[in-house]
C-alpha cells in the first residue's frame, strides 16, 4: 500500500525517460515481479487483497504524531480521512503542474 503513495511520481518520470511504450513495459514489469512474488502466497490472496487495500481501517490516535493537534473523535472520523486523501491527490496534481512539467 505504501507503494501507491510514489508510484505515480514514478510513473511520471518513467513515462518522461522512457515514453509511453516504456512506462506501460515498466507496468507489465511491475506486475509480472508482484506476481511470481505472490505465487508461495496464493492460497491466501483473497485474506491478503482484502487487508492490504482496506480503505476503510482507521489509525490509532494515540500512535500518531503528526496529527496530534486535532482530536481524537476528528482524528477518527471517516470526513478528515477523506479530507487527507483528496488533499494529496491535489497536491500531486499541483505538484505536476507547476513542477515536473515546467
Amino acid at each position: 500500500m505504501n507503494a501507491l503513495l510514489y508510484f505515480p511520481g514514478l510513473m511520471f518520470v518513467i513515462t518522461l525517460v522512457g515514453g509511453l511504450e516504456g512506462a506501460l513495459r515498466a507496468v507489465v514489469r511491475i506486475v509480472e515481479i508482484q506476481l511470481l512474488l505472490a505465487i508461495p502466497f496464493r492460497m491466501y490472496a483473497r485474506s491478503y487483497i482484502t487487508k492490504a487495500f482496506d480503505l476503510g481501517r482507521a489509525f490509532l490516535w494515540k500512535w500518531t504524531v503528526n496529527w496530534r493537534f486535532v482530536g481524537e473523535n476528528v482524528f477518527l472520523s471517516r470526513e478528515f480521512a477523506w479530507s487527507l486523501l483528496v488533499g494529496h491527490f491535489t497536491a500531486l496534481l499541483l505538484f505536476l503542474m507547476t513542477r515536473w512539467l515546467r
